[in-house]
């Protein structure tokens, strides 16, 4: 089943009652972004070869304060952290609404992924070979859904949505990701523990 949310913290009021939910989002965040982002992220890059540009260095905690990008900027550069790019600024809305939802307790079932990556752990760890809005990106993406035990009559969906077809493929990427930690057979980089001030874990799912 599909369905929209106005709010992150409606999935978690979902009668299904979710035993695990992945979000494209990062969950934890250093207080200044240090030069190549949290460890998870440059380990993600360095696997992804010409899809590594898909990962961002998420924004610091100190700097979401801020209304405007350019207050963020000044405040990361004088932390020791580094710059607020436009790009990165554009999820701040969405990176304050679940850094205000999520908890320690909340990670054991609310986890980050990448799309990226799930697809590269699929792919036989190497990274696609088209970008996600290309369509040979797509298709190849699709194929590797498919192969990897999403049911092609769900697939076939992605020609019949209001959503654009790489952000479908992404969300299918997730799901699979989430069967892959409910099942007990996920990775993660970081492999090891690294938390934030708050006590929360930094790292993406696979």
């Amino acid at each position: 089943m599909m369905r929209d949310v106005a709010a992150f913290r409606e999935v978690l009021e979902f009668p299904e009652s979710p035993k695990v939910v992945c979000v494209d989002m990062p969950i934890g965040l250093p207080e200044h972004t240090p030069t190549g982002g949290r460890a998870c992220e440059g380990e993600a890059r360095a696997v992804l070869g010409p899809r590594k540009s898909s990962v961002f260095s998420v924004v610091g905690r100190k700097a979401l304060a801020c209304s405007a990008r350019e207050d963020a900027h000044a405040v990361s550069v004088a932390g020791g952290g580094i710059g607020v790019g436009a790009q990165t600024w554009g999820l701040v809305t969405k990176l304050i609404e679940i850094d205000k939802v999520i908890s320690k307790d909340l990670q054991m079932k609310i986890f980050e992924v990448h799309p990226e990556l799930c697809f590269w752990a699929m792919n036989n760890r190497q990274p696609m070979a088209f970008g996600k809005k290309k369509p040979a990106g797509q298709s190849d993406r699709r194929a590797t859904l498919s192969r990897s035990g999403v049911p092609t009559a769900f697939l076939d969906k992605v020609d019949h949505l209001p959503s654009g077809q790489d952000d479908f493929l992404d969300a299918c990427a997730a799901a699979w990701a989430a069967r892959r930690i409910l099942n007990g057979v996920a990775e993660r980089f970081l492999a090891i523990l690294q938390r934030d001030s708050r006590g929360l874990d930094m790292a993406m799912w696979f």
